[in-house]
């Protein structure tokens, strides 16, 4: 019998370990539950984002409610105010195949990049786009979303490269700043027709983002005759049109206000032009960070860019200009390409006047 049932012991060993194997091979958790074919159909795309992105309806809000903390105007008690207008969706078009032709110069010791189209006979005049980048940027990378319209319109574009002091929440370095830059810029303007040997129009556009939204206004304040329109986006501050503020006529120093405007510059607010220019400002209904703007306008404009925006149209509505406010779901502190879209449409119209 012990052969036997060595023997038997055997068999049962060996079927237990077919058992054993068979099992791990079927119920491995290491096993793969998704086929590689399958894995690759649900990858994403680098483009998917920014096409659902691009794809988003834009809200053009005409009067947004003020922030709280503006005591100064209140909706109510303005029956002006437009009512919002239907969402709108913007088309947005695709990259030009060929990227337009950038050509660099200094002028007045800045380094500046300037497209000028190659379609227009040497002795038509032409129209100047002054693109104005933020913080950190620079003239030719930020010009870059506007070129294919510059191309279309047959616009000259001046992209500046500024080295902004880091310290752009001080007012007080930003006035001094300013009043430099917005000279400088001025004198940009004069010698970039004999720099390129092209003829100008004697107004410009203006197209500035956050630091660089703050020195479009600025140069639009100071030099008001020569702007024919501007396009805000994202201003971290906007200085105010007024010279005092409130009952007590409390002064407003600049760049909070245009009180003592002619110390700085030696001109003074020309409003009487100033009033005359087409405005539109566009912002990111995302762009909400406190952290990231002046104290000093706080009690004047709110806390946020968003909120600075929406009241800064409020005071340029109040005196009459003619001006928009485009904010845009979804964005942040940013120019997007639906941005770029609504800032093209307002240019068009500027053209065509």
């Amino acid at each position: 019998m012990r052969p036997f049932v060595k023997g038997l012991i055997g068999v049962v060993t060996l079927a237990l370990v077919i058992v054993v194997l068979f099992s791990g091979f079927i119920f491995n958790p290491g096993s793969p539950s998704i086929k590689p074919k399958e894995v690759q159909a649900a990858e994403i795309t680098p483009d998917s984002t920014i096409a659902s992105t691009v794809s988003s309806v834009v809200s053009v809000t005409s009067a947004p409610s003020p922030a709280t903390t503006v005591s100064f105007y209140s909706p109510a008690a303005d029956s002006s105010v437009e009512t919002a207008r239907p969402l709108r969706q913007h088309t947005v078009p695709t990259a030009p195949a060929t990227v337009p032709a950038i050509q660099h110069y200094t002028l007045d010791s800045f380094p500046v990049s300037v497209y000028t189209p190659q379609d227009v006979p040497q002795e038509q005049t032409l129209q100047l786009l002054v693109v104005l980048h933020g913080m950190n940027g620079n003239g030719q990378a930020f010009s870059q979303g506007i070129l294919s319209f510059a191309r279309e319109h047959h616009l000259m574009v001046m992209a500046p490269t500024f080295n902004y002091n880091p310290d752009y929440r001080s007012p007080e370095i930003v006035a001094r700043e300013d009043a430099k830059l917005t000279v400088a810029l001025d004198q940009m303007v004069d010698e970039l027709g004999p720099a390129t040997h092209r003829t100008l129009k004697t107004q410009v556009l203006l197209y500035g983002f956050s630091r660089g939204c703050q020195l479009a206004l600025h140069y639009a304040m100071i030099f008001p005759a020569r702007v024919s329109g501007a396009v805000l986006f994202s201003g971290g501050a906007y200085t105010l049109p007024y010279a005092t503020y409130g009952k007590t006529d409390k002064p407003l120093p600049f760049p909070v206000g245009v009180y003592d405007l002619k110390k700085y510059t030696g001109r003074a607010f020309d409003h009487e032009n100033f009033v005359k220019i087409p405005f539109q400002i566009e912002v990111g209904m995302s762009d909400t960070d406190p952290n990231g703007v002046s104290r000093a306008w706080d009690s004047y404009l709110g806390n946020t860019r968003l909120q600075r925006a929406q009241n800064f149209y409020h005071i340029l509505k109040e005196m009459g200009l003619n001006v928009t406010l485009e904010t845009f779901p979804d964005t942040g502190h940013e120019v997007s390409r639906a941005m770029n879209q609504s800032a093209a449409e307002f240019l068009q119209k500027l053209l065509e006047v």
